[in-house]
């Protein structure tokens, strides 16, 4: 399982609320992209998709391949010319 730091709920939880006024149906998905590249991308549920929710809500999609691959791994944000998402791998800081 993939953990999600408070400060990257709260990014997420942003973007979600913005997704959300153009796009009801539509979600944030963290997936491969073509190149073999992390991205989050705005998508609906896809099978073998990993559902992260936060309060009864969806927060994030995680492709499954995706999921199994960055187990243990968390992702958090970083004061970096505003704040940005970044995924640490393999050790646990505190985040569910």
């Amino acid at each position: 399982m993939i953990g999600i730091s408070d400060c990257a709920k709260g990014v997420l939880l942003d973007l979600r609320a913005s997704v959300a006024d153009a796009e009801p149906n539509a979600v944030l998905r963290l997936a491969t992209n073509e190149n073999g590249e992390l991205e989050i991308s705005i998508d609906v549920e896809k099978a073998g998709d990993v559902v992260i929710q936060h309060e009864g809500a969806t927060l994030i999609l995680i492709e499954g391949t995706v999921s199994a691959g960055l187990a243990g791994s968390t992702i958090d944000c970083t004061p970096d010319g505003g704040l940005r998402l970044k995924l640490s791998r393999g050790h646990d800081n505190g985040a569910s």
